[in-house]
Parts: C-alpha cells; structure tokens; sequence
C-alpha cells in the first residue's frame, strides 16, 4: 500500500467512526490529564499549549479541559508557504468559539514557541510515526521544535506502518480514546 492509499482508506475509515463524540472526549480527557502531569514538572507558571482547530474528523481535543486551567493556549496559523506560526490566544476566546477556532489579523502579530505541540494526523504507528495530511506543514516545523510532541487520534487511525521517510520527526507521545502512549 502506497501513502496515498494509506491516506485514502483512513479518511474512509473516519468517515464511517461511530461514536465520535464520545471518543473525542476520552481522547480530551487523556490529554488533560498528561498535560497535568508534565505541568507539574513544567518550571513557569502554564505550559504553553500549541493547539490546532479540528477538521475532518479530527479529535475535538479541547472538549474536556476548563477555563479556569492552568495551562497557557496558542493556535496554529498555516501560511501558503507551508509554514507554521504560533500565536497566543485568549481563554475566553477558545473556551466560546466552540473548535471553530480562526485566528485574526491582531492575533497574528505576535508569535510563539509552544511547551507542547498538539498534532494531527490521518495515521499513526506505535513506533511514533506520523502520517500526515501529505503538505509537510507539520514536518517542516518539526525538525526545529524542542518542545514534546503529542500526536492526537482515534484508535482506528493506528496502523502498522506509515511509510516514514528519513526526514519523519517521530513524536513523544500519542493519545488515543483507549490509552496514552509514551515513547520510552
């Protein structure tokens, strides 16, 4: 099977995920709670979370988490050049706009580098690796993040492999309805 296909049957598989609230809010309160976990070793004040707004049948990863958290939140903005920025959010602006989460131009002004980077894919493996969307916009800001990397996803979106290639940034952690991973 070719990446391609890969991507193809997977995006198959999500169109067809029962349970899809349900599942989202499992994987919402998995990552609560290792968020509390590396902030409770974390030396600032919050961690600063790199977040994305979910498409596709992506995890709705903020579902189980409150506003009055500890944790500090930036949204991605993807540029036309297969670039990755973060920026800074306001809580009361994520906890209202119900995942449907846009950046303004205001926002845009001031950039980030989150603790923690949350990642979406199409396929994952349980060696790590990460099969994306197929632009590179996670790759290419991958190679230079130092921050823990928590890949987010359904239990169904776990295959044997993903074909990763030398340039594959493998992640730290991957999140499921079912358990949280951790790289060892």
């Amino acid at each position: 099977m070719s990446k391609q296909e890969l991507r193809k049957s997977i995006k198959h598989k999500l169109s067809n995920l029962s349970d899809f609230e349900k599942k989202s809010r499992l994987i919402s309160q998995h990552l609560k709670q290792l968020l509390s976990e590396l902030n409770s070793n974390h030396l600032n004040s919050g961690l600063l979370i790199g977040g994305f707004s979910p498409i596709q049948k992506e995890p709705t990863w903020l579902c189980a988490f409150e506003e009055e958290d500890c944790f500090e939140y930036s949204l991605v903005h993807m540029h036309d050049d297969i670039r990755l920025t973060f920026h800074p959010i306001n809580k009361q602006k994520i906890f209202s706009e119900s995942f449907d989460l846009k950046l303004s131009e205001e926002l845009l002004n001031k950039e980030v580098t989150p603790d923690v980077l949350l990642i979406p894919g199409l396929a994952f493996t349980s060696k790590f690796d990460r099969l994306g969307r197929g632009k590179g916009y996670f790759d290419s800001y991958l190679k230079n993040f130092s921050g823990k990397k928590i890949g987010l996803c359904f239990e169904d979106q776990i295959v044997k492999s993903v074909y990763p290639e030398e340039h594959d940034e493998k992640l730290d952690y991957l999140i499921t309805e079912k358990k949280i991973y951790i790289r060892g």
